[in-house]
């Protein structure tokens, strides 16, 4: 059985909660939910210890922009859900599988391949740029430390 475990920094409590499916990449949204991601997005409300699920294409990372929008990785694009009704609010093609996702600090969606390539997306209009040449490129997390400038938790 996975587990979302938490461990306070000052003090070293921690509490584990079962997952109800599998995870790989994880993030914390601007309002404190806890996010894992795979074949499905799934959100942990740490306030009432549950979990909400939604299928969301196959395994890949994600991350949520700072101002309600998530950003998950899935065959041949991106995702993007609202945080506040996990409903998928627009989807973007690029032209293979991106395993990581993260966003950066002016705002664009960056999807790494898990090849050569990386994508920087501009969600405004899914237009995107390839940055090529990279060898064994991998990642599912944050890769440009926004998510550090966004974090809130209540």
């Amino acid at each position: 059985q996975a587990k979302l475990h938490f461990v306070d920094h000052d003090t070293l409590a921690h509490r584990s909660w079962d997952m109800p499916v599998g995870g790989y990449g994880i993030t914390v949204d601007s309002q404190g939910y806890v996010w894992t991601c795979a074949g499905n997005a799934s959100r942990f409300d740490p306030a009432s210890e549950t979990w909400q699920v939604v299928a969301a294409g196959e395994y890949g990372g994600c991350m949520e922009d700072g101002a309600g929008t998530l950003y998950k990785a899935t065959p041949g694009g991106v995702l993007a859900f609202d945080t506040a009704t996990m409903t998928i609010k627009r989807t973007y093609a690029l032209p293979q599988h991106a395993h990581g996702i993260s966003v950066d600090f002016d705002g664009y969606i960056w999807a790494v391949s898990q090849g050569s390539e990386a994508y920087r997306l501009d969600p405004s209009d899914g237009s995107f740029q390839t940055v090529g040449g990279l060898v064994g490129a991998y990642t599912y997390s944050d890769m440009t430390g926004f998510a550090l400038s966004s974090l809130h938790v209540p």
